[in-house]
């Protein structure tokens, strides 16, 4: 059943996440040419998982909250709850303490860091702050989807009906 939604939900993340991505690549491959295309394929991988990730993280959340709320607007909200408290917390993780840390309370925040690090983009220098690494990031993200999981787990039960 949960992956049933699950993959109806990646379906339709699909078409907005790396279907786009890999468009906008080989768009930018038949301009530059064929080279540019083997010397740069590993962006493609890149971008597909990235994506992936990011599509694994919305669909657990989006699953687990409307597993638990049942009223459809209220699941919404709490949805886009999430990412809106997370970016508050970080927020006030960075200004109270002045590191990077609550990062680590931001779901889009960690996706962030991990495409930078998937497309070997380095942030610009912040001087003496501190900040997570990119295995902090891949273990935030995890723990976020085992929370999800573990949420779903609880409220979803497989039943037999029997006639």
């Amino acid at each position: 059943y949960i992956l049933g939604k699950l993959s109806v939900l990646c379906v339709a993340l699909s078409e907005i996440t790396w279907i786009p991505g890999l468009i906008l690549f080989f768009i930018e491959a038949s301009l530059d040419g064929r080279q540019w295309l083997w010397d740069n394929l590993w962006m493609a991988g890149a971008i597909l998982a990235g994506s992936l990730v990011w599509i694994l993280v919305l669909s657990l959340i989006a699953l687990a909250m409307s597993a638990w709320v049942k009223w459809r607007l209220a699941a919404g909200a709490l949805i886009l709850g999430i990412f809106f408290i997370g970016a508050g917390l970080q927020g006030a993780v960075v200004g109270i303490l002045r590191n990077e840390y609550g990062a680590l309370l931001n779901p889009a925040a960690l996706i962030i860091m991990i495409y930078r690090d998937l497309l070997g983009v380095t942030p610009a220098d912040t001087g003496a702050q501190l900040g997570p690494s990119i295995l902090d990031a891949w273990l935030a993200l995890g723990a976020i989807c085992g929370i999800c999981v573990a949420l779903l787990s609880r409220k979803i039960r497989a039943v037999q009906v029997v006639k």
